[in-house]
């Protein structure tokens, strides 16, 4: 077929079509041709020519209304933008989700005089229910992947209960009427994104999720940050992750505390790394918030696997490009999963024949460890009593954690919704406050330094315990490819922190101690998790460029393994 050019302008009309836009109302104009043209050459998509955007946008209004169906309306940039509003309003405190498109110029020549410019973007904020501004310069796939992603989660919000209009506003550069033959298959297909958002599924959604998950030969579950399941759904997750075509991968910030679920995820990447592509999945089931393994967020996005999303995220990210469904209850997911039908394959046993022999490895290079912040804590993390609840500070302090085989502690938490360092300390403070038992954090000296006035809190009492890795500030950056061999490193990256443990323990009644060498850390660990009538803080000395050593020591003892 014979298109417009313009990806992002028929990237709009496929997506709008995927979420049931069958009627289209467009106003004549230049910027907006390339919309105009996308419209009129999608097949099953009826269109309507209305001169006046006024007009237009209230007999949209009218069609959505009565026809209880999305319809947009389309027109050109300048104030024919602002004559839309007057109907968006309407549909707004109506519940009606009228698509308002708007072509515009490119972002950067707003502002400079040129005509039927204006400041087109969030234009209609007051009255729609999410409105996305797609650019013109969408030549990578990572920009491209955003605008997807943008467009279906507005479309999914016009159309779920929330039910209202939205607003699309879409940069049109040079030359504008441009065309190009293209296969139908691809001119006409957009990846469109399945929210299932604030209902319970229907018979013909929960079968069709089930028939395509018994397709599937290699399914990869993986667990981001969240709260612990109940046991109901732990034992649901660990059935259907013993299937032969399922590999669950779960870091220990997703508190799902599965017995067969792969850990040591970075250890395992390494391992496979030069045959990974027969460990690529088929689909990826994500649970939870953001994972702090950047290589199995790289590894995932390297195989294009098909993504589902579980349980309800205010913004539907599309960690690896390739979401297509989100199911906001994590309850009635899982129960579907009981239906889903066996699949032979040996996906499972290729991950966990690798997970089996990281272990070994693991423990055989830990014998061995000398004096370092990997040795330490994982002997901290091994020897937590079971029932506290763990809290750790971001940098290399959860990435040391995550990789001990297996936690004791009843909760594992972690600031990765940003993932700063700021704010690690009172975090805990707040978490030892709201939860049962004994709360542990372990920190960095650089984390601990940031958040120091937390100690001040008169809301710590004796069931709050704090490790403090004193390292020299930053490890993070002595390890990571980006800065780990700069000249600036030690002066001004991995700045070394100025934290008076002593000082401040004693200054607001903790009980201090303090360890530097194995054989004091192990008579600290025995007061650090003995009863205790007042807080207590361990002090750990280390050094942080030795530290940086072993952990890359650490990780080519898994290279090749496989």
């Amino acid at each position: 077929m014979i298109t417009t050019a313009k990806w992002q302008c028929r990237e709009v009309i496929n997506i709008m079509v995927g979420y049931g836009v069958r009627d289209i109302v467009l106003c004549p104009g230049t910027r907006d041709t390339p919309l105009i043209m996308a419209a009129v050459r999608t097949p099953g998509l009826k269109v309507h020519d209305v001169v006046d955007e006024r007009s237009a946008a209230f007999i949209a209004y009218g069609m959505c209304k009565l026809s209880r169906r999305p319809v947009a309306v389309v027109c050109t940039s300048g104030s024919a933008a602002l004559n839309l509003t007057p109907a968006i309003a309407e549909a707004y405190y109506a519940h009606c989700p009228v698509i308002a498109v708007t072509a515009d110029r490119p972002d950067e020549w707003i502002d400079r005089d040129d005509s039927q410019t204006i400041r087109q973007k969030g234009v209609m904020d007051n009255f729609v229910v999410k409105s996305v501004n797609v650019t013109c310069h969408c030549e990578s796939a990572d920009v491209r992947n955003a605008i997807t992603t943008n467009l279906n989660v507005a479309l999914a919000e016009a159309t779920s209960i929330k039910c209202g209009p939205v607003h699309i506003n879409v940069e049109v550069d040079e030359p504008i009427a441009e065309e190009v033959e293209m296969d139908s298959a691809i001119a006409l297909k957009s990846r469109v994104i399945h929210i299932y958002n604030d209902h319970v599924l229907g018979p013909d959604a929960i079968n069709d999720t089930v028939c395509l998950m018994s397709e599937k030969r290699k399914i990869m579950i993986v667990g981001g940050f969240d709260f612990p399941m109940t046991r109901v759904q732990r034992e649901r997750l660990a059935r259907f992750a013993e299937r032969d075509n399922v590999v669950l991968l779960s870091e220990h910030v997703s508190n799902m505390k599965t017995g067969n679920a792969i850990t040591m995820i970075d250890e395992a990447l390494v391992a496979i790394r030069n045959d990974k592509t027969m460990f690529y999945p088929d689909l990826v089931v994500s649970f939870g918030g953001a994972l702090v393994s950047r290589s199995l967020k790289e590894f995932i996005r390297e195989s294009g696997a098909e993504h589902w999303m579980v349980g309800h995220h205010q913004m539907y990210p599309d960690c690896f490009s390739t979401l297509t469904k989100v199911f906001p209850d994590k309850e009635e997911f899982l129960k579907m999963l009981d239906s889903v039908s066996v699949c032979v394959s040996d996906y499972n046993k290729l991950w966990h024949n690798v997970a089996d022999g990281n272990i070994v490895v693991r423990k055989r290079f830990m014998a061995d460890a000398p004096w370092c912040d990997l040795s330490v804590i994982d002997r901290i993390c091994r020897e937590i009593p079971e029932g506290w609840n763990l809290q750790l500070s971001n940098g290399m302090t959860v990435r040391y954690a995550l990789g001990v085989p297996v936690l004791t502690a009843a909760t594992v938490h972690c600031n990765r919704g940003v993932s700063g360092i700021d704010g690690s300390l009172s975090t805990a403070v707040g978490a030892s406050v709201a939860c049962e038992g004994n709360t542990l954090l372990i920190t960095g000296d650089m984390s601990a330094q940031y958040d120091m006035g937390a100690l001040a809190s008169t809301l710590i009492d004796s069931r709050l315990r704090i490790v403090v890795m004193n390292n020299g500030g930053g490890g993070i950056f002595r390890f990571i490819r980006t800065t780990c061999r700069l000249p600036e490193l030690d002066a001004h990256i991995a700045s070394r922190s100025n934290f008076p443990a002593r000082a401040l323990a004693e200054a607001f009644g903790f009980r201090f101690l303090q360890a530097d060498d194995f054989d004091s850390l192990a008579e600290a660990l025995e007061l650090l998790f003995a009863p205790s009538d007042r807080p207590v803080m361990l002090l750990v000395n280390t050094s942080g460029k030795l530290s940086a050593t072993i952990f890359h020591e650490y990780y080519k003892r898994f290279k090749n393994i496989y």
